[in-house]
């Protein structure tokens, strides 16, 4: 509705140009036109098309099936509560990240391969490593965010180059490796302060910022914390995917970093805007984005985290006034998973499922991660999903 108020006003703007051009000699008067048909074009081309989904599902024979799933069968060390990140690289072996343990690799059966880098801050150590970025060079780019940097690791599994980044940036998405990176995060630069997305390059020593942006529709005085919170995929026709965590909105960018199209949903499970918590023994935690995927069908993934039906039972029984240690909270009860598939091209929704499972992360394949726990011992599996018409 923006987009269509903005494109009435450049018409308007064009039909007082046609008004005052009446009495003009007729070539002047040609020149208008063209000037005019131009600058509505380029106005009208500029913004993006925000258009809000339907409930209904536009495929009633369509269903979500679940595929094949593979263990990570961990090591002598476990896992920990809950991964950082995980993530696929161009091999098909399986990173995880997990808080005070470091970064593991596993095979794509899912046998573990070996673990990378060591604690400290030199060559091939690692401080506090916490999310990966797949890159096309067989390699893996893995954010330190203690030390707030980035080490590009070799298929070997050894860091063969630094760069330092410039604030906090998680998640990010390579365009065109390494000149142009879509990223997200807080960069305390005057002209990226207030912007949650940005396009950079990691060719130097440091991390170059070309270009920060707000998201379509947001008022120019927002400033709610939780835009940083942003999920980003490819998109098949070039650029790329934004998903906002805590409102349903997706956006197709160019690589150029210009909006293209937004998809609004609000379903009575995620009507307004949600906010990072995870809520408390009387109060079950808001929904939240964790993912988004494009398919080979142009079709678009959107995962959830809901509250489970049991959340109160992730909770500890008996504990005294105060916080809650992570390490009390069973999280795999407090969410379950909700998946939607829908059509860009149509703005409706394809098919829907409820997993009763708690997913963390999603691989860039559309493959879930599945966090359990079974008498204290944590595990985690990829599974696999398709869309059955």
């Amino acid at each position: 509705m923006r987009a269509l108020q903005q494109n009435a006003s450049t018409l308007e703007r064009f039909t007082d140009i046609l008004a005052d051009a009446k009495s003009m000699n007729p070539k002047v008067f040609v020149a208008h036109c063209v000037i005019g048909t131009i600058v509505a074009f380029r106005a009208a081309s500029a913004q993006s098309s925000i258009v809000e989904v339907p409930d209904a599902i536009a495929c009633k024979s369509c269903r979500i099936e679940r595929g094949l799933s593979i263990v990570l069968k961990s090591n002598q060390k476990g896992f920990s509560v809950q991964p950082t990140d995980v993530a696929l690289d161009s091999r098909g072996r399986i990173w995880v990240a997990e808080e005070g343990v470091g970064v593991r690799v596993f095979r794509s059966s899912g046998e573990f391969e070996a673990d990378v880098g060591r604690k400290g801050s030199g060559p091939d150590e690692y401080q506090e490593p916490f999310g990966f970025l797949t890159l096309p060079s067989d390699s893996m780019l893995v954010l330190d965010s203690r030390s707030n940097v980035a080490h590009v690791v070799s298929p070997q599994l050894r860091s063969v180059r630094r760069v330092r980044l410039t604030g906090f940036m998680f998640p990010l998405l390579p365009l065109s490796w390494p000149s142009l990176v879509a990223a997200t995060g807080m960069i305390s630069t005057k002209a990226s302060i207030d912007q949650p997305l940005h396009l950079v390059a990691f060719a130097g020593a440091d991390v170059a910022v070309t270009k920060s942006v707000r998201f379509p529709a947001d008022p120019p005085d927002r400033a709610h914390p939780t835009s940083l919170f942003v999920r980003l995929a490819h998109a098949r026709a070039g650029g790329f995917w934004t998903a906002d965590q805590f409102a349903y909105r997706l956006t197709r960018w160019s690589p150029e970093g210009a909006p293209i199209q937004t998809l609004v949903r609000k379903p009575s499970w995620f009507a307004g805007r949600s906010m990072d918590w995870i809520g408390n023994p009387s109060t079950p935690a808001p929904p939240r984005i964790i993912a988004v995927v494009e398919d080979a069908d142009g079709l678009i993934w959107v995962f959830h985290q809901v509250a489970s039906p049991r959340w109160r039972d992730g909770w500890p029984t008996q504990r005294t006034t105060g916080e809650v240690a992570t390490r009390q909270i069973a999280f795999e009860r407090l969410f379950t998973t909700r998946i939607e598939v829908i059509d860009p091209k149509s703005a409706r929704v394809v098919a829907e499922t409820a997993l009763d499972a708690f997913v963390p992360t999603v691989l860039s394949d559309g493959r879930a991660v599945v966090y359990a726990t079974d008498d204290n011992d944590v595990r985690l599996s990829v599974v696999s999903f398709r869309l059955k018409r």
